[in-house]
């Protein structure tokens, strides 16, 4: 009887019939633009997204700058003009194209973003909101995953659709829980203290860190940076199935302090930690 009474109160809401009108508008404009560009403003700063699928629009173009004031928080009161910041599991750039503005908008025409994502989709997708938002100059995207060791590896993908997240090196398994693997693609994988040591990128002032279920051993390739005092910030989004503790401790123990953490999830199980030295 509860099961019916809820089904006919959902059917009453406006709201639904709502949401559902700007479901079908978006997946109509979707299929008929090549592709589809939305115009949105984060922080004074106007930002363009290239749509190509319902995945991106809600949880790349709508919710990015809502969902994780944490982020926001830390882009808007740690992230200066000029700094350099690597973006760690950028997914379609929402961060690193915001980050690029505060330098477009100042006129500084040098790289200050480094965008790494393993995901063939997402990596494209990410490329083409550089252009749209004429950042070229300003952010480089690098189409490989970060981890413990600097070698070539399988990359399994949950889904196919553009914007999506939970893909996974190695195993079909990510943020605690195994997923049925639409694609399994080949990525390089590196450290991050190959980045810098063996191939000269920029080192990074601040560090994101958002790659579903492999924080631990991004961490474990990252030990000389981390322990750098150059390094100010990182921001990492910790999920199931990872040792939090283990993390914390070896964060902590380079000088760092817990300033910030945010429940990202609905289930209540991946928190943003931002770290300041």
């Amino acid at each position: 009887m509860a099961k019916n009474r809820y089904k006919i109160i959902r059917f009453l809401k406006l709201k639904n019939y709502y949401n559902l009108i700007i479901k079908n508008y978006i997946s109509l404009r979707i299929r008929l633009s090549k592709p589809l560009v939305l115009k949105t403003h984060c922080l004074g700063y106007p930002l363009l997204f290239s749509i190509k699928s319902l995945k991106e629009y809600y949880y790349r173009y709508l919710l990015s700058y809502v969902s994780e004031k944490s982020t926001i928080f830390w882009i808007e009161n740690h992230v200066k003009k000029s700094e350099v910041v690597w973006d760690v599991g950028a997914n379609v750039g929402a961060y690193s194209i915001l980050i690029g503005k505060l330098n477009y908008q100042d006129g500084i025409r040098t790289t200050s973003v480094f965008s790494f994502e393993p995901e063939s989709s997402n990596y494209y997708s990410l490329n083409q909101n550089i252009l749209l938002n004429n950042l070229t100059n300003l952010i480089m995207a690098y189409p490989c995953a970060i981890g413990s060791e600097t070698r070539l590896a399988s990359f399994f993908i949950s889904s196919n659709e553009v914007g999506s997240a939970t893909h996974a090196v190695d195993h079909a398994f990510s943020d605690g829980e195994a997923f049925y693997p639409t694609h399994v693609q080949g990525t390089l994988v590196v450290s991050l203290d190959d980045l810098v040591n063996k191939y000269g990128l920029p080192f990074p002032s601040h560090l994101k860190i958002d790659v579903d279920g492999f924080e631990g051993e991004v961490i474990k390739g990252g030990l000389d940076i981390i322990n750098d005092k150059r390094l100010k910030t990182i921001l990492i989004e910790i999920g199931k199935g990872v040792n939090k503790k283990e993390i914390d401790k070896t964060i902590s123990m380079a000088g760092f302090k817990l300033n910030m953490k945010e429940v990202v999830s609905v289930d209540g199980l991946n928190i943003n930690y931002l770290y300041v030295r």
